[in-house]
């Protein structure tokens, strides 16, 4: 992958608060999405 695709990664993976998910997956604490949306975002 390219620099510019693993930016838009990392900067997706920030809005979503994927570390966060990832600890309520493994924790079994699954419920209501954490994440925002990018609707309205541009």
């Amino acid at each position: 992958a390219s620099c510019a695709e693993m930016a838009i990664y990392f900067m997706l993976g920030l809005l979503r608060k994927q570390n966060e998910m990832h600890i309520a997956v493994r924790e079994n604490k699954v419920g209501e999405p954490i994440g925002d949306t990018l609707l309205g975002k541009t």
